[in-house]
C-alpha cells in the first residue's frame, strides 16, 4: 500500500470515527478521535 493510499484510507477512518463520536460522545474531544483512529489502525 503506498503513502497516499495510506493517508486516504487514515483520513477516511478518522472522519468515519469523528463521525461516531460526535453522534454518540459529542464530548470525546480530538484526543479521542485519533486514539480511536490509531487503534482501528492496530496502532
Amino acid at each position: 500500500m503506498d503513502a497516499v493510499t495510506r493517508s486516504g484510507d487514515l483520513g477516511v477512518r478518522i472522519h468515519a470515527t469523528a463521525t461516531r463520536a460526535i453522534i454518540h460522545d459529542p464530548e470525546i474531544g480530538f484526543a479521542g478521535i485519533f486514539a480511536e483512529a490509531k487503534r482501528s489502525l492496530g496502532g
